[in-house]
């Protein structure tokens, strides 16, 4: 996402001159932000899903392999990165 909010501050820079040099940190992180979004709270159904495929091992992290037929074994997962599984799966590790 960082390279798209670089390319939109390209394009605004072309336009609206050096005036955006001052904020161009400022403005790349909050096009960053915007890109992203807002962080999607996990439902019930989800954590089922990812228990019932990903935290099956114990206290080993899963592989990418294991998450990514997860996410194909699982429609509710669909929104979700590989990553983002990781991640949770990490946490509730801890």
């Amino acid at each position: 996402m960082y390279d798209v909010a670089y390319q939109i501050w390209f394009i605004c820079w072309t336009i609206f001159g050096a005036y955006l040099d001052l904020f161009k940190l400022f403005f790349i992180s909050l096009l960053c932000f915007i890109c992203t979004g807002v962080k999607r709270p996990w439902t019930e159904s989800k954590k089922a899903a990812v228990g019932r495929h990903c935290l099956t091992s114990g206290d080993k992290l899963p592989g990418k392999a294991q998450i990514l037929q997860c996410i194909s074994s699982e429609p509710c997962l669909a929104g979700r990165t590989w990553k983002n599984i990781k991640d949770y799966c990490r946490s509730k590790m801890m």
